[in-house]
């Protein structure tokens, strides 16, 4: 896999709210490869939130250039047909549309995609499948638990084969069991399709299963590298002794108050338009 095109390139982004008495972000860039598996760290208020908001399109920086696969993404057009292709967003309060039922949460995903009503139907009832809820599709969100809501906004964040699938705080509202399991989903999702997952966590047990970590404080960078694990350090061993022996719903626009400055849920299910 090559190192040289990242997927998505964020470029010394500044994030400030109030006119600038607030700075969330100060001049942060970061480079997600294809195939990447990061956890992004950083207490409450760090910054770690606005960044992957920005990534996905959520919100604007004050400054700064968000690039995909090394175009400059310019608009909220622009976003719209990322999220519909190439992204997938989880969010802790999983923002399903309670008056549908999980099947048709995932189906919203797939509209303007060129389906007909079957094969959405069918291929959400796969998805379902895949995540475990095969047996839940009719089910209003009402009627689950918090780990099988965020298992149907797992399935839906996946319905159109991104490239990329950012997860802020997805274990946030889940008792542990719920929060391995998912975390165990989105790592078995990552590894079998090659799927880029950048998780945004606090957890530092969680942050440990992913092969890079990247820590934000007080709005900078302070960290960013790779988590060797024992089997790795074996693997770096053998590889480099063999090299030494043979010389990648529509919108819902709304402001929010305070420094969650856009709605998230304006990037759950955009339908190309």
């Amino acid at each position: 896999m090559t190192r040289s095109v990242p997927l998505i390139y964020v470029e010394n982004i500044t994030r400030s709210y109030e006119n600038g008495a607030v700075v969330a972000l100060r001049k942060v860039s970061l480079k997600i490869y294809a195939g990447d598996c990061v956890a992004i760290l950083g207490k409450s208020g760090s910054g770690k939130s606005s960044l992957i908001q920005i990534m996905g399109g959520c919100d604007s920086p004050t400054s700064g250039t968000v690039f995909w696969r090394e175009e400059p993404v310019r608009n909220q057009q622009e976003w719209r047909e990322l999220r519909a292709t190439e992204i997938g967003i989880i969010f802790q309060e999983f923002l399903l549309l309670s008056v549908l039922t999980a099947i048709e949460n995932v189906e919203m995903a797939l509209m303007g995609r060129g389906l007909s009503a079957k094969e959405r139907n069918l291929r959400a009832a796969e998805l379902l499948g895949m995540v475990g809820l095969g047996k839940r599709l009719h089910h209003l969100p009402s009627a689950l638990s918090g780990g099988e809501r965020q298992r149907v906004a797992i399935a839906r964040s996946i319905a159109n084969n991104p490239a990329l699938i950012l997860a802020d705080e997805p274990t946030g509202n889940l008792d542990s069991a719920n929060a391995a399991a998912i975390i165990d989903l989105l790592l078995e999702i990552q590894k079998t399709h090659g799927t880029a997952l950048v998780i945004v966590t606090h957890d530092e047990s969680l942050a440990a299963r992913c092969r890079r970590r990247v820590r934000i404080r007080d709005g900078l960078i302070v960290e960013d590298g790779l988590v060797l694990k024992e089997r790795d350090l074996v693997e770096n061993i053998v590889v480099a002794d063999d090299r030494a022996s043979s010389s990648a719903p529509p919108a819902v626009v709304s402001a929010a108050v305070g420094l969650r400055v856009s709605d998230p849920q304006q990037c759950v299910s955009d339908p190309q338009q």
